[in-house]
């Protein structure tokens, strides 16, 4: 399909089917911008943390309650 064949199928849609098209349009765009803008690595390092004893066997009275 060339641009001028989906041109003439846009103009063949009506108004609540465009405001789909807008929206989807519009989806897409922010998740090109989301995509475009890489990670900072450590940009908040040490905003978690968690304590010693993380990785302990939970006691037996968080899993009988």
């Amino acid at each position: 399909m060339d641009i001028q064949e989906i041109l003439h199928a846009i103009e063949q849609l009506d108004s609540e089917q465009l405001d789909r098209i807008s929206q989807y349009i519009d989806q897409q765009k922010q998740i090109l911008e989301v995509q475009a803008n890489p990670r900072i690595l450590n940009l908040h390092s040490g905003a978690i943390t968690t304590t010693d004893d993380f990785d302990s066997p939970l006691p037996e009275s968080f899993w009988l309650e």
